[in-house]
């Protein structure tokens, strides 16, 4: 049986202003074709609603999706004089529970775009709260089509020293361009994790729980986390070389977590 991954939903409303709780199918697929996986939702209901022990207890991994929708500042102690809007709370509610949750259990994390701020804030972390220049490089393009938003738009450098760096080969380059459609980012960094990626203005891209270079390996077995605030499940990622990296890194944790759950 391929492993299970739990991807979790945002609650929204539909055409006629019903509540509905979605999973892009883009993230489905991506599960599905490319780490093989089976993809598994979990409605936002909040954890108080959901048994996260016995939902925990049935799944191989965690893939925290993007979305629209922002964190709701209070959920990381910031208390008016904020600008909070298009906020999904029930999401809120449900992941950031589940995230410390699933640490504990040791189930593999990855994380994409709102997937690595709610890690961020999860683990005690903040978010900037306000819209991301619109001068700078990392707001969503304004395009009439999908492929046009999710192209590859500016670079990355992976940090030195980082476990990242460590993982790619050693004639692998240290600058990758990829795609960016977030209008927020990791602002205080949760003590948990590290930096493994920055954009050129400091924004910080992709955050790992390997802290310990000389215990890569044993890390790498146990507690898998690595997230991302670029998009790699769209197509036009698949053939990237450090997307295709993080997500053999993801696919084999999962993999080996099925092992020791069965």
């Amino acid at each position: 049986m391929k492993p299970i991954v739990l991807l979790p939903c945002c609650k929204a409303k539909d055409e006629k202003s019903r509540p509905v709780h979605r999973c892009g199918e883009k993230y489905l697929t991506y599960t599905n074709s490319v780490l093989g996986c089976i993809p598994l939702c979990l409605p936002a209901l909040s954890a108080e609603k959901l048994d996260l022990e016995a939902i925990l207890a049935c799944i191989d991994g965690l893939f925290l999706t993007g979305s629209p929708s922002h964190i709701d500042p209070r959920t990381y102690n910031v208390q008016g004089g904020e600008k909070s809007e298009n906020l999904d709370r029930a999401r809120d509610s449900t992941t950031l529970p589940l995230i410390r949750k699933a640490i504990e259990k040791g189930i593999p994390l990855f994380g994409v775009c709102r997937g690595l701020q709610e890690i961020n804030v999860a683990l005690g972390g903040t978010i900037k709260n306000d819209k991301l220049n619109p001068s700078k490089e990392h707001r969503a393009p304004k395009t009439k089509t999908a492929d046009e938003a999710y192209k590859p738009r500016h670079e990355i450098y992976i940090k030195s020293g980082g476990w990242l760096e460590k993982i790619l080969k050693p004639n692998d380059p240290k600058t990758y361009k990829v795609n960016s459609l977030h209008e927020q980012a990791i602002d205080k960094l949760a003590p948990y994790l590290s930096v493994e990626a920055v954009s050129s203005d400091e924004t910080i891209e992709a955050v790992s729980n390997f802290k310990a270079a000389e215990k890569t390996k044993e890390q790498t077995e146990k507690g898998f986390l690595f997230a991302v605030q670029w998009h790699p499940e769209h197509a036009l990622l698949h053939g990237e070389p450090i997307s295709q990296v993080i997500g053999n890194l993801f696919r084999q944790a999962v993999v080996r977590h099925q092992q020791q759950r069965r």
